[in-house]
């Protein structure tokens, strides 16, 4: 994975696999969920990290390695997005979204 791009359609890959078909789905949440996945998921791959450390940052929004890498390795749009991410709306996420399909992944 070498850009953003390439971690949205991963997150994409992650998203599908962990919804049901016909399931209905919350267009706001599911892109910002989409997006916070990318970022973690981005994060992971500059820093040489396994995909459990993106389960451990979804799962602790206070964690934000993932924020510190991507500004270490120049990547500040991204960084910034998970500077700016309340704890509660990765918290929302992490205990409701990410881990059913980041589980099934590690």
């Amino acid at each position: 994975m070498t850009d953003m791009e390439t971690a949205g359609q991963l997150a994409d890959v992650f998203l599908a696999s962990a919804t049901d078909a016909g399931a209905k789905q919350d267009a706001y949440s599911e892109s910002d969920g989409k997006r916070l996945l990318s970022h973690l998921l981005f994060a992971a791959t500059v820093g040489w990290r396994p995909i459990t450390d993106v389960f451990g940052w979804a799962q602790d929004p206070e964690d934000f390695t993932a924020r510190d890498l991507l500004k270490d390795h120049g990547h500040l749009s991204p960084a910034t997005s998970l500077e700016i991410a309340t704890p509660s709306s990765r918290l929302h996420h992490a205990k409701n979204r990410l881990p059913v399909f980041l589980q099934q992944w590690i």
